[in-house]
């Protein structure tokens, strides 16, 4: 993802996703994505968590980093997420206490020209511009799942080389 293209999701909605850099000796070893939530559910309870930031995956340059990542969160009431992976994207922890949550983040609607594999909020609704923290693709928007830029589509295919290696080694 080096084409700058790929940011313009981030860069161009600013009020609403930061990115949160630690540095040591003026080099970058860690970085997340601090989305502003329109809404956060508890899924078991339908109860509105108290909170308004979310700090998404943090990628670091050594797995004992991610600590300082969760001690900054904490102290700033934000939540953040429960498994540091691409798959949990509903598992979060807020106040020390995990829970399973539905998230909502207001981007600007619209179409951009291409899209940022998404770790959390990986469905987007152009028409309303809500980004959604679930992959159902029998709901309106497009999953942004593609480390290649895939332009919005609703019929977007979610894993496109397990399709292929399926069709080659596919017995008749």
């Amino acid at each position: 993802m080096n084409n700058r293209d790929f940011l313009d999701l981030y860069t161009l909605n600013t009020d609403v996703c930061q990115l949160l850099v630690l540095k040591e000796m003026n080099k970058v070893i860690g970085r997340a994505l601090v989305w502003k939530l329109n809404s956060i559910i508890e899924k078991d309870s339908n109860r509105k968590l108290n909170v308004k930031y979310y700090m998404d995956r943090v990628y670091t340059s050594e797995d004992y980093l991610l600590y300082k990542f969760h001690e900054y969160a904490i102290k700033n009431g934000w939540c953040y997420k429960a498994e540091n992976n691409f798959s949990s994207k509903d598992k979060i922890i807020f106040e020390k206490i995990p829970h399973r949550v539905k998230m909502e983040v207001k981007v600007k609607s619209g179409k951009y020209d291409v899209y940022p594999y998404m770790d959390t909020f990986t469905r987007l609704d152009i028409n309303t511009g809500t980004l959604y923290n679930d992959d159902d693709s029998s709901k309106s928007g497009s999953i942004l799942r593609s480390t290649q830029g895939v332009e919005y589509s609703t019929n977007y295919t979610r894993f496109p080389r397990i399709q292929r290696f399926r069709d080659v080694f596919r017995r008749d």
